[in-house]
């Protein structure tokens, strides 16, 4: 006799399990699109060496703490304020930061721990240059919040099976570690 309760809950079911499926492909695409975001603006970074110390000496404001604009004016309003890393820092950690973290996100070796680390680092971009936060910059902006989600995805989801971590859990448990 037809159960359409039993269809419903197999049909469910097998929604589920294809969707599951191609979640590990979704996180591959998340992971390799954060990849050329960050590692090639890295990349650029490091190529033109001397205009990447200008930005950082006169466009970039990377403080210590990295917070928004509007809660650096309101800390600065109440006369707290928050000292800025020296541009030469803020260049190499940046850079370096943009080239190396990617790479483990790609391949997926200890996922979640580069996503927080390029969670972070988009939000210290975000809160660094000002122009963003302007009507004129809006596009940038929403990138920011667009790759910081991606980030903040893989940091509670994981890299998925397509990983080296994937692959490092089934030799732990081959052996029992």
């Amino acid at each position: 006799m037809f159960n359409p309760f039993r269809w419903l809950c197999s049909f469910s079911n097998g929604v589920t399990n294809v969707l599951d499926f191609f979640g590990h492909f979704a996180a591959l695409g998340v992971r390799y699109y954060l990849f050329t975001v960050f590692f090639y603006a890295g990349w650029g970074k490091f190529k033109s060496w001397s205009t990447t110390l200008l930005l950082f000496e006169h466009e970039y404001s990377v403080s210590w703490l990295p917070l928004p604009p509007p809660w650096k004016e309101y800390l600065a309003h109440h006369g707290f304020t928050i000292p800025d890393m020296p541009a030469l820092w803020a260049a190499y950690l940046g850079t370096g930061l943009e080239i190396i973290v990617p790479v483990f996100l790609l391949a997926g070796l200890g996922a979640r721990l580069p996503a927080l680390g390029l969670f972070i680092l988009n939000f210290a971009a975000l809160s660094s240059y000002e122009l963003l936060w302007t009507d004129a910059f809006i596009a940038g902006f929403k990138d920011h919040l667009v790759w910081g989600s991606m980030a903040g995805f893989l940091v509670f989801y994981g890299p998925g099976k397509i990983s080296l971590d994937q692959l490092f859990r089934l030799k732990c448990c081959q052996y029992k570690i």
